[in-house]
């Protein structure tokens, strides 16, 4: 095992090839990263493949080992260039299911050159500065992992059946009656029949005491035989105590299920409005402030985030402010000791 550049109570960096390390660690509830784009910015670790297709090969081989660095239930966000985005969506998806392909809009000046010194009508296509992609996934069949290992969807059905439905579907057979005749006690306001007695049967919904009265006096109607034996509150508090455990397994379904906070008071839409930082220590360093958003939406306090392509730092910044811990890895030891630097500051109040 690879001895850790950095560590503290949340955070631990490697330096070295992710590559090398992921094998080596234990696997995350959110992936959240930014590979090298191909070509984007003048330095050595963007321009090291001969071909755009050495560096799709090249990124291929990391997806595939982010797989096993991730818990079932985990997210992944990846950063692309817009040139790259589409192809490596593709990639993306032969290892994860693709959530949603979100823009990421830096702001600044959009008139004339778009103060960037480019001349963009002398371009031959939209000018994409302004703009990078990134990708959402999970793995795949993460839903249905969640569900049988909670045991959540057979439970819930049984519960929601078993009160009521299983009751109803007795009493229905004793007196000889079938779903339909009850149905017909309910017509729709047309007139004509609706599924109520149905959900009743399969414990989805509960008739209300009007509705349960109506049905005791039909089946009751020749005097033969007291139909419905129990009393309505007593069926209907036996239903709300298995509503409380249904409650309970929804719980324990959810805690199994990829994490995803989203309100309407972040940005809840895929196109995402934050400035590039001034203060920039890597050249592709992306905002705190958006971080922070990922890892609020996707994850959950003392969750474990890693970072493959850690840079300067701020994923892990962000989880350790956050209270989450995290995972960094970076091949250039300078970023290494930039990003240790920043782990040593007072945590801030986000």
């Amino acid at each position: 095992m690879q001895k850790p550049y950095y560590q503290d109570s949340a955070v631990t960096i490697y330096h070295g090839d992710c590559r090398e390390v992921l094998p080596e660690i234990e696997p995350a509830t959110l992936v959240l990263t930014d590979p090298p784009y191909c070509g984007v910015v003048a330095e050595s670790w963007d321009n090291q493949w001969q071909t755009e297709a050495d560096f799709l090969s090249w990124l291929e081989s990391i997806i595939s080992l982010l797989c096993g660095s991730m818990l079932d239930n985990a997210g992944c966000y990846v950063f692309v260039s817009p040139q790259m985005a589409a192809r490596v969506e593709v990639i993306v998806s032969k290892y994860m299911r693709i959530l949603n392909s979100a823009i990421w809009d830096k702001g600044g000046e959009r008139k004339g050159s778009g103060g960037s010194g480019v001349d963009v009508t002398a371009l031959r296509c939209y000018w994409s500065a302004n703009t990078e992609r990134v990708i959402f996934a999970e793995k795949y069949g993460m839903d249905k992992s969640a569900k049988a290992e909670s045991g959540y969807w057979s439970k819930c059905e049984s519960v929601k059946r078993s009160v009521i439905g299983d009751y109803l579907k007795s009493e229905f057979e004793i007196a000889g009656v079938s779903n339909r005749e009850i149905a017909a006690l309910f017509p729709s306001k047309t007139g004509g029949m609706t599924g109520c007695v149905s959900n009743w049967l399969l414990g989805l919904n509960v008739p209300t005491a009007e509705q349960y009265q109506k049905m005791r006096e039909h089946l009751n109607r020749n005097g033969e035989y007291e139909h419905l034996r129990r009393e309505y509150e007593d069926l209907r508090r036996e239903y709300e105590d298995l509503r409380r455990e249904y409650e309970d397994l929804r719980r324990e379904y959810e805690d199994l299920r990829r994490p995803f906070f989203l309100t309407d008071s972040m940005q809840w839409g895929d196109l995402w409005r934050f400035p590039i930082e001034r203060d920039r220590q890597h050249p592709t360093q992306k905002p705190l402030s958006l971080i922070s958003q990922l890892c609020l939406i996707s994850s959950r306090q003392g969750d474990t985030i890693l970072d493959p392509f850690m840079g300067s730092g701020t994923t892990l910044r962000a989880a350790k402010d956050l209270n989450r811990q995290a995972i960094g890895i970076e091949l250039e030891e300078k970023y290494c000791e930039i990003a240790a630097s920043r782990m040593s500051q007072e945590v801030l109040a986000l």
